[in-house]
């Protein structure tokens, strides 16, 4: 989805859709993954558990697990 506001700055858009989200979760395993966790399925859970959730403290059809928070990330690893 994108947006044309009046009087924006035609450089910039505001989109949405798991495909821009796709880099950002990456970049986030990648960063768990410098903080010496090793194992997908732990960075997996890692990663659900950490998420800040939007609507129910479950999966959800729109928002999923939730949205990605390295603040609350980092916190888990901390005690790992």
């Amino acid at each position: 989805t994108t947006h044309d506001w009046e009087g924006g700055n035609p450089d910039f858009a505001q989109v949405s859709g798991s495909s821009f989200a796709a880099p950002h979760v990456a970049g986030a395993m990648l960063l768990v993954y410098d903080w010496g966790v090793y194992d997908p399925m732990m960075i997996k859970a890692m990663m659900i558990n950490s998420a800040e959730k939007r609507v129910v403290d479950a999966w959800d059809s729109g928002w999923g697990w939730g949205y990605l928070e390295l603040y609350n990330l980092k916190y888990i690893t901390d005690g790992w």
